[in-house]
C-alpha cells in the first residue's frame, strides 16, 4: 500500500493500493474498503485513484458520492502493521 499524503490536512484515509480497475484503502480506523469497477463503477473508481495520487480529497469523494457503494469491506487485523510502498 501507499501511504496517503494531506499535506499536513488531518484525512480520514490512511494508505491505498491502486490494482487496475480497483482502489484499495485503508481507513485511520482499521477498516480496509475495496472499490471495483463493479461497485461503485468504473467512474468513481478512475477519480478515487486521481485523488488518492494527489493525496487530496479522497475521504470527501467518498463520503460525499460513493458511501456504502463499497465490493468488500474488512478490518485490518489488530496488530497488523501496514507496508507501505514507494510510488
Amino acid at each position: 500500500m501507499h501511504k496517503y499524503s494531506t499535506d499536513g490536512h488531518l484525512a480520514g484515509v490512511s494508505a491505498y493500493k491502486i490494482d487496475g480497475h480497483s482502489i484499495t484503502v485503508l481507513f485511520n480506523e482499521g477498516w480496509v474498503y475495496l472499490y471495483d469497477e463493479e461497485k461503485p463503477g468504473l467512474h468513481h473508481v478512475r477519480k478515487m485513484q486521481e485523488l488518492a495520487k494527489q493525496g487530496s480529497g479522497l475521504s470527501t469523494y467518498i463520503s460525499r458520492y460513493v458511501r456504502e457503494n463499497y465490493h468488500r469491506k474488512w478490518r485490518q487485523k489488530s496488530g497488523q502493521t501496514t507496508q507501505y510502498r514507494p510510488l
